[in-house]
């Protein structure tokens, strides 16, 4: 007989929620739940898209910072100066929880020349563009999820760094986890692609690129920054982010992991060794947070949870006080980005993760 969990995958499939996907699920550190559905298959890696800006960008700024090579208070006319008046006041700590008053997403790609797309100058094309974009609110002001602030976050790696940020990300955070599967494809660089021999899901059927995207980065500005940027450019299995997890939730307990416990306490805002946010909904440290109400994350999240979604339908929930983390990987949108049935789909899966695996009646 079939789990609950497979069959509601499996329906997924059916009513073409997403033609693939790959769950996991873990409970004190320890998979109790792994599957894949429709055209997924061990080995087959995802567009993680926004998973790019936890697992990469934010944790390599609380290693900078911990090494004393970044500060949160640092405002970003530190790097870029102060010609942008309406960025005034924006510091890292703004950029890292999307405080900035920057606005959500842009669509740059469609200004540059068709000859620098994929290339070094895209990249400068649209991070200059970044850089002049006006904010919409005050620092502080609200959250406002913003892509823009993650695509400077990324530079200032780099800057810091001297280093470009696939290979920053590399090796700070994937050779010394152990996850051989989550990369950048780097397509202003040929000689550093990861695609060969590799099974990939596909995602939407694009017509600015005239065909379908398989192996190469959905989001347009990150595709026309050359595949590499700090707000998406990942792709991964459940199995690796499974692994990243595993190294990265012992360190909001105790010290002695990849990074600094003391560190953590502060941008997680943890008492009694749990993640605390100040409230719902908020970001910390990178992370998304449920939402008081209607959250993708389901109706059992606890106040100790983080996570975050991806455009592409993946979602990623770890709750510290009950123990467990579920990945679901998903290409929602092949062959379109219509598709919208993921927003209903993600906190029913969550829900029924939780009362059938994590806390079985």
């Amino acid at each position: 007989m079939k789990h609950p969990v497979d069959s509601a995958l499996t329906d997924a499939i059916r009513h073409g929620v997403f033609p693939a996907a790959d769950l996991l699920v873990a409970k004190n550190g320890e998979l109790i739940h792994h599957g894949y559905y429709g055209d997924a298959r061990d080995g087959t890696h995802f567009d993680v898209a926004s998973f790019t800006k936890p697992i990469c960008t934010s944790t390599l700024i609380i290693q900078l910072i911990a090494e004393g090579k970044l500060d949160l208070n640092t405002t970003i006319d530190h790097y870029y100066g102060d010609k942008n008046k309406s960025h005034a006041g924006i510091n890292i700590e703004a950029l890292l929880n999307h405080t900035s008053g920057l606005p959500a997403w842009k669509p740059y790609y469609r200004e540059l020349p068709s000859s620098i797309v994929a290339t070094n100058e895209g990249k400068k094309f649209v991070l200059d563009a970044c850089i002049n974009e006006p904010a919409e609110r005050k620092p502080g002001e609200q959250i406002l999820y913003s892509d823009i602030g993650y695509i400077l976050l990324g530079d200032i790696i780099e800057r810091t760094c001297d280093m470009q940020l696939d290979q920053i990300f590399h090796e700070r955070i994937a050779k010394p986890l152990g996850m051989k599967d989550t990369f950048f494809v780097n397509l202003a660089d040929e000689s550093k692609n990861q695609t060969v021999r590799r099974r990939f899901a596909a995602t939407e059927d694009c017509h600015w690129r005239e065909r379908v995207m398989h192996g190469q980065v959905h989001d347009q500005n990150c595709y026309a920054m050359g595949g590499v940027a700090g707000h998406a450019g990942l792709f991964s299995t459940a199995k690796d982010v499974h692994r990243f997890l595993a190294a990265l939730m012992p360190c909001f307990e105790h010290a002695g992991g990849f990074l600094p416990h003391d560190l953590l306490v502060k941008m997680f805002n943890i008492t009694n060794d749990l993640i605390t946010p100040p409230k719902r909904g908020v970001f910390v440290g990178g992370w998304d947070t449920p939402s008081a109400k209607n959250s993708a994350a389901g109706h059992y999240s606890s106040r100790h949870a983080i996570g975050h979604l991806a455009y592409t339908g993946c979602s990623l929930w770890i709750d510290q006080q009950q123990h467990f983390w579920m990945i679901l990987l998903t290409n929602r949108i092949h062959p379109s980005t219509t598709n919208e049935k993921i927003k209903g789909f993600r906190p029913r899966i969550h829900d029924l993760v939780y009362t059938t695996l994590v806390n079985p009646q």
